[in-house]
Parts: structure tokens; sequence; C-alpha cells
């Protein structure tokens, strides 16, 4: 199901222009992200990065939210779908991550801000699934969602796409 998003947010954000600043612009060996009080560093494990993903998409804040991307994966698989259709992706880094943000976005519209909290993390060597429970928007009901993350020079990233649990 992820990969259908991905097909949609691509074909749909062609109309969006990508901000300024985004991850093109953040140096390759960033010592720290940081926001909300929160701050990565190379070091921090997958359930710190998906906190302040949560806490960006509460906020909506796309720049920060860009910073958290796995762009290198998002890059692949949206080369991979192009492939599949005997075409080629001329997707930049940039694009990729408004991409998988505006995914993020998308998923997590159908939930109550600042009502969703991290309940478990699994690591798996550079793999790692973070569950979170948030509130439903339409019904108030505990809804859960699953961030899966995948380190990425050095660092824990997020892939494309929240899954609906």
């Amino acid at each position: 199901m992820p990969v259908l998003s991905l097909i949609g947010i691509i074909l749909f954000s062609g109309c969006r222009r990508p901000q300024e600043n985004g991850p093109a612009d953040i140096p390759a060996r960033a010592e720290e992200v940081s926001g909300y009080g929160i701050t990565l560093r190379e070091e921090s494990p997958p359930q710190e990065v998906a906190r302040l993903l949560i806490t960006g998409l509460d906020n909506r804040n796309e720049e920060l939210l860009k910073k958290l991307v796995a762009v290198k994966y998002a890059r692949e698989e949206i080369d991979r779908i192009f492939s599949k259709h005997g075409r080629k992706s001329n997707t930049t880094d940039e694009q990729a991550a408004v991409f998988a943000v505006d995914g993020w976005i998308m998923t997590y519209s159908f939930f109550i801000n600042g009502q969703t909290g991290i309940t478990s993390t699994t690591v798996d060597g550079d793999n790692a699934a973070v569950i979170a429970t948030g509130k439903n928007r339409a019904t108030g009901k505990s809804r859960k969602i699953k961030i899966n993350l995948r380190r990425e020079g050095g660092w824990w990233k997020a892939e494309h796409g929240i899954n609906t649990m």
C-alpha cells in the first residue's frame, strides 16, 4: 500500500513547488537536528527520531520533517516505480523529501494533533519500526501507526509512508 501512496503523492505533488532550504541545504554530516526541545544526533535512537517526526507533524513543520526523510531510500523507491513502467525518474533529493513529507502529512491528518505517543520500538540491524498510538480525528478512538526507519549516512531516518494499523 505505501507504494500506491507514493505514486499518488508523486502524481499530485507536481503542482506544488518545493520549498527553499530543504535537504539539499543540510550539510551531509550535520551535527544535530533540533526542534521542539528535541535534539537528534547521529547516535540518537529510532524512537527519538519518531518522536520528533510526530511533533513535527503535530506542528506541520515541513522544513523540519524534510530533515528526517530517508531520502536515498525514497529516491530508490521512486526510481523503481518509474523503471517498472519503462521510464526514467529525474527526481531530486528535494522532490523525494517533499513527496515523503506530503504523504506523512496526508496520513497524519486523520489523527488529532498532540494525541499521539510512542508505544514500542523494534530494531533489526539498520532497520527499525516504531509503533505509536494516536486518536482518530473523526471518531476519537485509538489507532496505531507504524513508522519505519533505516540508517542512512549513519543517522536513523524515516521511510516514506506512515502506515496505519
